[in-house]
């Protein structure tokens, strides 16, 4: 037996587990982006709009602190100026109440002794709940690119977008993987 034996049924396990939360997750955040969009298209349908709303948040180092540099006044630039930290720290919180939930939770309540009665590898728990985070980081990327697309925007900034938030919710789910509780 390997260090990863049972990893596949764990996975399967963690996927049925949450095929209630994890799409509210990604459903909610994604949902985020696409009123994010319709609301810069309201609050700042010309360009003279956006370029003196970005001239004001330059000038205020606490708001670009919380937030990405302004790169352009399209609605891409805007979107992502006004969403991606907020988007990016959903994705965090999705993916670390994901991995605590498949790695801590289960030695809190019990289920890890039974599962580690069974035969699985001593690394095939912290492996499953890494790949149901990780495919659900994809999920999420690919479908906030999709939304980008759908308002217009071109496909390559799109999937970078996607790509970023997908990366800072990796990001979290592998410092929940190591810290400890």
């Amino acid at each position: 037996m390997n260090a990863f034996t049972g990893t596949a049924r764990l996975t399967r396990l963690a996927l049925r587990r949450d095929r209630v939360q994890l799409p509210i997750w990604i459903l909610g955040t994604t949902v985020m982006l696409s009123v994010t969009i319709s609301s810069v298209k309201s609050q700042f349908p010309t360009e003279a709009e956006r370029v003196r709303i970005l001239g004001a948040a330059v000038d205020s180092p606490a708001l670009l602190m919380l937030r990405t540099a302004p790169t352009g006044v399209g609605l891409g630039a805007m979107t992502t100026f006004q969403a991606i930290t907020f988007l990016a720290v959903l994705a965090g919180f999705m993916s670390t109440l994901a991995v605590v939930r498949h790695t801590r939770q289960n030695e809190e309540t019990g289920r890890a002794e039974m599962i580690g009665a069974t035969v699985v590898g001593r690394h095939a728990a912290l492996t499953a709940a890494m790949v149901v985070t990780a495919v659900a980081n994809v999920v999420l990327a690919v479908l906030l690119a999709l939304v980008l697309i759908g308002a217009g925007e071109p496909a390559a900034g799109s999937f970078a977008f996607g790509a970023s938030v997908g990366a800072a919710g990796l990001a979290f789910a592998a410092v929940a993987a190591v810290a400890p509780s």
